[in-house]
């Protein structure tokens, strides 16, 4: 019987840049959450401003208002 060998699609990468990758696409979000102006700050009753869905939070961007439309 012939050797079973793995098909390329299932073997893992050698030197994978996974963790690079992600951490550049976390960044990349960030920076398109502050261009488009999506980051407010918080009011004295704990809310958002009207169009505003993140704040920054011990120096990154958190998600708090989200919409299910």
């Amino acid at each position: 019987m012939p050797k079973k060998t793995e098909s390329p699609r299932n073997r893992p990468r050698r030197g994978s840049t996974a963790g690079k990758s992600v951490a550049q696409a976390r960044k990349l979000y960030d920076e398109g959450v502050l261009i488009r102006g999506e980051v407010g700050k918080r009011g004295k009753s704990g809310k958002l401003p009207p169009g505003k869905t993140h704040e920054i939070a011990k120096g990154k961007v958190v998600r708090v208002r989200y919409s299910i439309v």
